[in-house]
């Protein structure tokens, strides 16, 4: 996959990946194999970054020396239904959930069997921790402000960019009536 991100931003996010799981890295003491399958549960396999229509952006698995995808576990088919499928879920049940508690869901946490998911909407951008059935979501959940700080240039070109398209919809002979566009997708 092509990264839609300047480089220093997906370095940025390896890094991130690899400080998340730094305490699960490192030699196991006595070598014990439900030690290592304890930790393993533990790391973030990978950050996934979506528009809110689900177009994937960027992935990140962590530094390219420490982590690769074929080594987390993740098949592409997996992936690619996060990216295009569950992102849009997040971003349209946070919309029509908004009048009903009278705010914004920010944070969205799926436990798996295998796999616990922590989506972060914060739109039009739909972030996608992916990790294992015991990922800690507190750890995540303490580091956000400085993720959304370093992702905030892309949500704002994301959303003035929509903004613009909106304007472009505007039908000048209808008195400034919205055309809506045609929408093609899954229903």
């Amino acid at each position: 996959m092509q990264h839609l991100l300047h480089s220093s931003a997906q370095e940025a996010l390896n890094s991130l990946v690899d400080r998340l799981n730094a305490p699960y890295n490192g030699p196991l003491k006595n070598n014990n194999e439900a030690t290592a399958t304890r930790l393993e549960e533990q790391r973030v396999k990978c950050l996934l970054v979506c528009t809110s229509d689900g177009v994937p952006l960027t992935r990140s698995f962590g530094s390219p020396n420490k982590m690769v995808q074929s080594e987390n576990g993740l098949s592409e088919a997996i992936i690619r239904n996060l990216e295009s499928i569950m992102t849009t879920f997040v971003a349209i049940s946070s919309n029509q959930l908004r009048p009903i508690i009278g705010g914004e869901i920010k944070t969205t946490t799926a436990f798996y069997c295998e796999l616990t998911l922590q989506h972060v909407n914060v739109a039009p951008l739909v972030l996608t921790f992916v990790g294992g059935s015991r990922m800690n979501v507190g750890t995540i959940q303490s580091i956000l402000p400085k993720v959304l700080k370093a992702i905030e240039p892309l949500r704002m070109a994301l959303h003035n960019a929509q903004i613009q398209e909106a304007g472009n919809n505007m039908n000048p002979d209808a008195g400034g009536e919205y055309n809506e566009p045609m929408l093609m997708g899954h229903y």
